[in-house]
Order: structure tokens, then sequence, then C-alpha cells
């Protein structure tokens, strides 16, 4: 025969149990929010290190130059999404995030290309290309010397394919694994935050 017991929780176990009861839910946005807090520290490391000077720099250096700004404006970090486990039924919280930019050519520098790309048709201007002929025109009187332009520098250039080769430079990839600790720091300040509530 089974024997039913009842027992009292101290308050300090009672809360500890209520605790222990609501961590799935609470565990999942810490770690968002100490990933997001991360990614956002990480990404400012790697702008800072791995997006500036004027290169071109050794591709061992893992550093992109600036010409336009453009690339390194558009860095920035998704922010972190809970997602289902592995499917093993353990229960893991997986949080998906990540850093890039929009950039096209981000990509080709990130992890190197090497094969044929599409040029488009375009036209090109070479100011040595221009001829003018000096002309001499009466005015009022006077002798005046007018240039006639014969051609102009501009030509077009026909659609065309070239070969490519781009190493692979890999700044933001280099740049998280140099500061992965900064993730591991931030990650448990958040859950440690989270327990402490």
């Amino acid at each position: 025969m089974a024997i039913k017991l009842q027992v009292q929780w101290s308050p300090a176990a009672s809360t500890a149990l209520d605790t222990l009861r609501t961590m799935p839910e609470r565990l999942g946005p810490a770690i968002t929010r100490g990933l997001d807090a991360a990614n956002q520290l990480v990404l400012g490391r790697i702008t800072q290190k791995r997006f500036t000077g004027k290169g071109p720099f050794a591709v061992g250096d893992h550093r992109l130059g600036i010409v336009t700004g453009r690339l390194r404006q558009s860095l920035n970090a998704r922010p972190a999404e809970l997602r289902s486990g592995n499917g093993s039924g353990g229960g893991a919280i997986v949080a998906d995030s990540g850093i890039g930019s929009n950039v096209k050519y981000m990509g080709p520098h990130e992890f190197g290309y090497k094969g044929d790309v599409q040029v488009r048709s375009f036209t090109r201007h070479n100011p040595r290309g221009d001829i003018k002929q000096p002309i001499t025109r009466m005015s009022r009187g006077k002798q005046k010397i007018v240039y006639r332009q014969l051609a102009t520098g501009i030509s077009v250039v026909k659609a065309h394919t070239r070969k490519m080769d781009i190493p692979e430079r890999a700044p933001i990839r280099t740049g998280v694994e140099e500061n992965k600790a900064i993730y591991g720091e931030q990650l448990s300040s958040a859950v440690i935050e989270e327990m402490k509530k």
C-alpha cells in the first residue's frame, strides 16, 4: 500500500523549485540577450581591427582596407532567435545569430572566389582620346581661336567574361574566432543575471 505524504518546503527551497520550474522559459530569452550583447561587442572589435586602414593588406592579415566605407557601414549583427534543438529530444536550447553584411562583394572576400564573372557592357572615357582641332575665327574684328572636337575619348566596352581569383581573407570569421571568449562571458552573465531574478 502506497503512503501519501505531504511535504512542507522551506521558503528558500520553494523559491529554488519555482526557479527550476520556470527555467526553460527564462533560459532561452537570457541566452538571446547574452548573444546579442556579445555580437555587438564583437562586431565593434571586428570593425575596428579588420575593416580599417588603407589597403591592400596581405591575405594573412585577414583585413580589408577602406575605399568608400560602404562595406564597413553595412556590417551588422542579426538578432538572436531561438529555434528547436537538433531533434534528439534532449531539450537543447539552440540560439541562431550571425554577423555579416548585405553588400554582395563581402562574400567573395570572406570565403574567396575563383572563376568566371560576367561583366556588363559599359562606356569608358579616356580624356587623352579627346581630339580637338584649333580653328581661327574672326569675332568683332578680332582673331579668336576656338577648338572643334573631332573625336571624344568615349568608347563602348562590350559585355564579356573575365577570370577572377579573390583570395579568402575571412575578416569576420577571424574576428569572431579571436573574440570567442566574449561570447562565453556575455552568455554566462546573462544566465546568472536571469537566475538572480
